[in-house]
Parts: structure tokens; sequence; C-alpha cells
């Protein structure tokens, strides 16, 4: 994604095809720019005002995820049984969130290999972002597998590979003011439309920013960085678009 440009006649997004390595402006009637806020305000031209000042005022905390393949489930211990999402208790990790087993809706029952996923929020390091692009692989590593060997003493064994994924601007933190400027530009962007819900209740869409034939839809947007929050202001600025369409 190049840029993104509204028209008089509609909007052009230009892309880069990477198959073909050659730059191709697509042509749409309006576009939904599901993109994190600090990327829309340098590919959306011009970018609008609210754009430029979210893009000013929101931070990103820098997360790293190490994702650790295993040959087979790990010891069953006395106690409560495996989550979803395992916390470490005193995780001597820094930032250290616990681990999610990716295999946690396979619905066969039997034993079998699967990952395990482990995050590690770097927002309160000293330079986290710089550290998370210039250290070694094996700098996280370690630490790491020593505070899972603690809850997890075969898991040298198990382990068959580690896979060490860096994001420099995860996450939104939600620090002081955000919220209060988010709720200005929502108040400015009520479409007053309703949705109907299965149970035939109408509802409201979440406040969409907008401008001319461009709607934003991010978690970003919420000040807080969880798939709900994605999930509903995408379906909120796909309804709104979706509806000017069939007015125009």
């Amino acid at each position: 994604m190049l840029r993104i440009a509204a028209t008089r006649e509609g909007v052009e997004v230009d892309v880069h095809h990477a198959a073909a390595d050659r730059i191709e402006r697509w042509v749409a009637h309006r576009c939904v720019v599901a993109l994190p806020v600090f990327i829309a305000a340098r590919v959306v031209q011009p970018a609008p005002d609210f754009l430029r000042q979210a893009a000013e005022r929101l931070q990103w905390a820098p997360w790293l995820v190490a994702n650790i393949h295993i040959d087979g489930p790990l010891a069953d211990r006395e106690g409560a049984a495996p989550s979803w999402d395992n916390v470490l208790y005193a995780d001597a990790v820094a930032g250290g969130l616990g681990y999610v087993d990716a295999g946690h809706q396979r619905l066969d029952p039997r034993p079998a290999p699967t990952v395990l996923s482990y995050y590690q929020a770097l927002g309160d390091w000293k330079n986290g972002r710089r550290q998370l692009a210039e250290q070694p692989w094996t700098f996280w590593r370690d630490p790491i597998m020593a505070s899972l060997s603690r809850v997890h003493a075969d898991l040298p064994q198990r382990a068959t590979r580690m896979e060490i994924t860096r994001y420099g601007h995860a996450m939104s933190i939600p620090v002081p003011g955000v919220q209060t400027f988010l709720s200005r530009v929502g108040a400015q962007a009520q479409d007053g439309r309703r949705v109907a819900l299965s149970n035939g209740e109408r509802v409201p869409l979440t406040s969409t920013p907008s401008a001319d034939r461009l709607s934003f839809a991010h978690a970003d947007w919420s000040g807080y960085s969880v798939f709900e929050e994605a999930f509903t202001r995408g379906f909120s600025a796909g309804a709104i678009a979706a509806a000017q369409l069939r007015s125009a």
C-alpha cells in the first residue's frame, strides 16, 4: 500500500504488486481504510486533520511473539489444567504475558504436536523498540525458555523450534487524554444509522471517522487493541460505506 487518495470521481489506491514487481492503481467508489493510524497518516493523501492529530497523540507498544513448536503435550501436573491463555505468576521475563496454546480449538482430542505462542510487551523497556530491532534472537529465546521451564520442566526436551516475530508498533497504549480525543472524533462522526441484530433488535452503528469517500476502521480508533474493537469498527465502516453506495 503506497497511496490512498479521494478524488471527485472516487478513490485511487496505489499498491505494489509483489509477484509482478510493479505499481498498480486501483479505483473504487469508496474505501475502508483499515490500517493502523500511524500508517494511515502516511498513506492517505492528504491526511485529514483528525487523522494527523490521532497519529501524533497515540502511542504504540513494541511486542515480541515467540512461537514454540513442541512435538507432543507437556507433562501433566497437579492443579488447574492448562487453559487457552496461561499467565505465569511472577514471570521472570520483563513484560511477559504468558502463552496461548495454538491448538486450543483443535476438535481431535488425541494428544498431538502443537505450538505455544508466548507474548512479551516491551512498552516499559527503555529503548524497547530499538532493542527489539537490534538484539539477536537468542537474547529473547533464553529467558523465555528459562521462565517457561519453571512450570513446564519437560519443555526443553519437547521443543523442536522457536520462531521470534517482532512487532515494532504492536498495540495502542491507552494513555491519559487519548480516550477524550477519540471521543471527540467519534462525536463528529455520528452517522445515525442502525442495523438489525439476529434477535431483531436495531442498534446504532459505532461512530466511524470519515473524510470524503474514506471511512477509517481500526482498533486504534478505540484506543485499545483488541479483536472485538477491530471487528466492530470494521463492520460499522463497511455497513456505512455500503449504505452510501446504495444511496448514491
